[in-house]
């Protein structure tokens, strides 16, 4: 626990700990809890930066700057970018994962098993050309290499980040940070939250509606509208 690691982290091993030492009390392992009394770690609640809709146009661009790799590089980011999948999950997909005429992706090693998830029709699009244009090999899964290998997660993180850099951004993006970016954007544009629970995979509610207050510019336009000094007169 004298780690020095992120507050959020510490916090996840204070309350699992917690939980271990008060079942082995229960249970009449352990005399004393070394947990009561003690503080629990505070977690700073910091906004994060999420991409904006001409940063994501910056990022499919750059991508499409390797003429050998264009097709899938915008089809991965757009497919990211349009679901909130992670890293691991798109690894995890096979041509047969998605459904083309109804527009759902079918996601198999997901944190909470398999689940299904809806993407547009741009996204459909980029899709098609990497596979129609590009794709070349006879492997299942999606998104190969050059050599005609799968993908995984850490490939498809360090191109994210390459591909972030070659954009000009003045910040590094990581792949999870475009799941992030899904979600607030999501919110931001009018969706409720628990479609984006479903469309994410979370299991609770809480998780979800963390999005809601990620960044500065959400805070700002929340207070703008709900703040009570919106709805009085300032006398002159």
């Amino acid at each position: 626990m004298a780690r020095d690691v992120k507050a959020a982290t510490l916090a996840s091993w204070d309350s699992a700990l917690r939980a271990f030492c008060n079942w082995l009390e229960g249970v009449g392992l352990l005399v004393k809890n070394p947990f009561q009394g003690r503080r629990r770690p505070k977690v700073r609640r910091e906004p994060k930066r999420v991409l904006s809709p001409e940063e994501m146009t910056k990022l499919l661009q750059a991508a499409k700057k390797n003429a050998r790799c264009k097709a899938r590089n915008v089809a991965l980011l757009a497919l990211m970018l349009d679901t909130g999948l992670r890293a691991g999950e798109v690894a995890s997909l096979k041509l047969t994962s998605i459904d083309w005429e109804m527009g759902i992706v079918r996601v198999e090693d997901g944190k909470t098993g398999m689940r299904f998830v809806t993407v547009g029709l741009k996204a459909l699009r980029c899709l098609k050309r990497y596979i129609t244009h590009e794709r070349k090999g006879s492997s299942l899964y999606l998104f190969l290499t050059p050599r005609r290998t799968p993908m995984n997660a850490r490939l498809i993180s360090q191109l994210v980040l390459r591909i972030s850099k070659r954009a000009g951004l003045g910040w590094e993006l990581r792949a999870h940070r475009l799941r992030h970016s899904y979600a607030c954007g999501y919110l931001s544009g009018g969706g409720d939250l628990f479609s984006l629970m479903r469309q994410l995979g979370h299991t609770k509610l809480d998780t979800t509606a963390a999005y809601l207050h990620w960044t500065i510019d959400s805070l700002q336009k929340a207070n703008v509208q709900y703040s009570p000094m919106s709805r009085i007169q300032i006398p002159r």
